[in-house]
């Protein structure tokens, strides 16, 4: 047996299939998809699963300001989620969630750890209240002692059962162990096993209270002063077999103590720069022979049987190609794929990732792809193993159905009236566009750019007007600080801090590669697609936070397919109205375009699968809209027109032994 569980970055069909062959009980995860954690509850609904939300390291450091209350808020943030609100078969889709990650070396001044355990209270309370199981300390690998946890964190060690720790070391696992207890006779434990070190002093105070689960595990040069790089670095990489017994004496450490549930190996599906850590491939395959070898591996899948492809496919193959296809319904862009490289060479689109199917014994994968200019909707598919021969069908379109033209708006001009008794909202926020909203119009020049799949160079200022993002995420932030915003009426010039704070908050409100994706992926769905999740998700989404009495940031689809990303555009939605009877609404706006005024969406979603119906009353084309997440951030004096506060000193952001954890692994 192995207490291994996952660090995943990213998901995709590799991680799925090293969930399904290791089965490990704890699964940690940055990557919130609904539909592939649902996926993996169906084969595994036993899984313990952990997740974390990114947060950069000049958010994580302010909780210093109003711990109690921030940490409240981070939690909020959390549960705000749609991951949070599904559930599978009654259990929630996450059972746990981190507080925040690597917030502070073992150096830090006393009080700012206090503080900590102060944000970190109020942020267990308000997971545990909500039914999720919060995760505590999760400090960089090589920091913190027994004392520390016992001075400085008494309040979290009784609010909270789940402790996470970061252990690394470098070339082997047990280097400094060994070298420590040769040398000095300390009995080791300092980087590898710490968690060990700490835990024999809080259980000696709070016997059998806690849970450890060590939510980052692995190789790193950064604990002896070089790169934060993993195993297969091209510089000093380590070999998998001097890796792998690493990874078995760790193990067998780890069955020692009762108290430990999971070590999760960073990491198992990868994102940049994270790539010399990634487990996928020699390692797994090595963890699932010791798993067998152990007794304690899942059942072993059987043999795959072979099977002859007709000539004309099986109508049961067609119908569940197609209706796998449908349930899963979402942009998954790896050109290297071999379905892939066959849909872009026909001119078409993929629309879902790719899923498996069998039919009457064969095992295919297969995955949904659609053609932008005529709508044509096909099912692309292979057997199993024989990636060369990508065959596809056609979904036929029901007699009578018109099919939709292509190219033109979704929520399109000239709707019906309105009832008037949506002339007023039904539901306002305290945020009002003519006094919280900027007097200056959105009408900057900035070049930010970066790179995408398929997409090429985009340019982060061209995707949303200038900075329409950071007027909104701007406007919030005073407006939560309960500031004025400045009285200007002039763009702020470069180089002033009310510049400067609009840029930082564009990029905040654009972080690639997710947001940028999530917008091409928006661009690229089909009209129907799009229809649905206005309607079923986005809309309810934002009544939910308007009806908490929250403005919410919405991001505007102005441009399909391949069109031009400028023309998209955000807003904050700060009121709307809702007639249950006729499913028409409106929703009222701060639009950094039109300053001073109050600009609407007016919606018709009584037939979602027919198209919604509506139109923005500034007059730019609508196709549809999406929330986008916010957490506030106060703006500094010089931004708000004041001198800027005395300077005060800060902790330091590493300890003496641990690796260097000032870099988020996100």
């Amino acid at each position: 047996m192995h207490k291994y569980g996952f660090h995943v970055n990213r998901t995709g069909e590799d991680v799925f299939d090293a969930i399904r062959r290791i089965k490990p009980a704890v699964i940690k995860t940055l990557e919130h998809n609904v539909d592939f954690w649902k996926r993996v509850r169906a084969i595994h609904p036993d899984v313990f699963l952990i997740g974390r939300l990114f947060v950069d390291r000049n958010e994580q450091d302010r909780f210093v300001e109003n711990p109690a209350a921030r940490g409240r808020a981070f939690a909020e943030r959390i549960l705000a989620l749609e991951c949070n609100r599904t559930t599978v078969n009654g259990r929630s889709l996450f059972d746990a969630w981190e507080s925040y990650n690597e917030v502070m070396g073992e150096g830090a001044e006393d009080w700012r750890k206090r503080a900590y355990d102060e944000f970190q209270v109020a942020f267990g309370q308000r997971m545990q209240a909500a039914g999720f199981e919060p995760i505590a300390m999760n400090f960089g690998t090589g920091n913190m002692l027994g004392r520390d946890f016992l001075q400085f964190f008494r309040g979290t060690l009784e609010t909270y059962r789940y402790l996470g720790f970061h252990e690394y070391d470098w070339p082997t696992l047990w280097r400094l162990h060994r070298q420590n207890i040769a040398e000095t006779n300390e009995g080791g434990m300092w980087l590898a096993l710490r968690y060990r070190r700490i835990m024999n002093e809080v259980r000696a105070v709070y016997p059998n209270r806690h849970t450890v689960i060590i939510t980052e595990c692995g190789l790193t040069m950064g604990v002896v002063g070089g790169d934060d790089v993993g195993p297969w670095n091209n510089v000093q990489p380590v070999s998998e077999d001097s890796y792998w017994e690493s990874l078995l004496w760790y193990n067998e450490e780890l069955m020692k103590d009762d108290y430990v549930k999971a070590a999760c190996l960073f990491v198992v599906g990868a994102v940049a720069p994270w790539q010399s850590f990634e487990h996928l491939g020699g390692i797994i395959d090595r963890l699932e022979r010791f798993q067998r070898e152990q007794g304690g591996s899942p059942t072993p899948r059987p043999e795959e049987p072979a099977s002859e492809e007709p000539a004309q496919p099986d109508p049961r193959l067609v119908n569940a190609l197609f209706a796998e296809g449908a349930r899963r319904q979402v942009l998954s862009l790896n050109p290297q794929a071999a379905l892939q490289k066959r849909i872009f060479a026909d001119g078409f689109v993929p629309n879902s990732p790719e899923f498996e199917v069998v039919v009457n014994g064969a095992r295919y994968v297969a995955q949904q792809a659609e053609h932008l200019g005529t709508g044509e909707v096909r099912a692309y598919y292979v057997p199993f193993g024989d990636w060369a021969n990508v065959r596809y069908v056609t979904r036929a379109e029901p007699r009578g159905r018109p099919v939709t033209p292509r190219g033109g708006a979704l929520i399109e001009a000239g709707a019906p009236a309105l009832p008037a008794a949506l002339a007023i909202p039904h539901v306002r926020t305290p945020f009002s566009p003519p006094q919280q909203g900027f007097r200056f119009v959105n009408s900057f020049e900035v070049n930010l750019q970066f790179r995408l799949p398929l997409a090429g160079t985009v340019d982060l200022g061209r995707v949303i007007y200038g900075l329409c993002g950071g007027m909104c995420f701007s406007a919030l932030d005073f407006y939560y600080a309960g500031l004025p915003v400045p009285d200007e009426t002039e763009i702020p010039p470069r180089g002033s801090e009310l510049y400067d704070h609009l840029l930082k908050r564009q990029l905040d409100s654009l972080p690639p590669p997710s947001m940028p994706l999530r917008l091409f992926e928006w661009m690229l769905l089909s009209p129907a697609q799009v229809w649905r999740r206005v309607a079923t998700t986005e809309f309810p989404k934002l009544r939910r936070r308007l009806d908490r009495g929250d403005p919410a940031v919405l991001c505007l689809i102005r441009a399909r397919g391949f069109d031009d990303p400028a023309k998209n555009h955000q807003v904050v939605a700060t009121a709307y109205a809702y007639d249950e009877e006729t499913k028409a609404a409106v929703i009222w706006l701060y639009d950094p375009n039109h300053p001073g005024e109050e600009p609407t969406l007016e919606l018709s979603l009584a037939h979602p699968q027919e198209g919604i119906r509506g139109r923005q009353s500034t007059g730019e084309p609508l196709y549809g809209f999406f929330v986008l997440d916010y957490a506030p951030r106060t703006p500094s004096g010089r931004a708000q027109g004041v001198p800027p506060p005395p300077a005060r000193g800060r902790g330091l952001t590493r300890g003496r032994r641990g690796r260097k954890s000032a870099e988020e692994k996100g």
